[in-house]
């Protein structure tokens, strides 16, 4: 399962690679009660060069490197 998560990442992030985003690095799954504090921390996070994202019915932190 970690696995098939891990492709589906990667094809997402190479995606938005030809959007300019930069390199970048998995962090790990992020444990959601709500999805509404997800979505705050997601505009929070996005701020400081880290990108939440939604595979699967998880959340996933991903940083982007500058």
């Amino acid at each position: 399962m970690a696995d098939t998560i891990t492709n589906k990442i990667i094809q997402y992030m190479n995606e938005k690679k030809n959007r300019g985003f930069l390199p970048w690095e998995l962090i790990g799954e992020v444990p959601a009660n709500t999805s509404s504090g997800v979505y705050s921390a997601i505009n929070h996070m996005r701020a400081h060069g880290k990108l939440i994202q939604k595979f699967d019915g998880k959340y996933y932190l991903i940083e982007v490197k500058k």
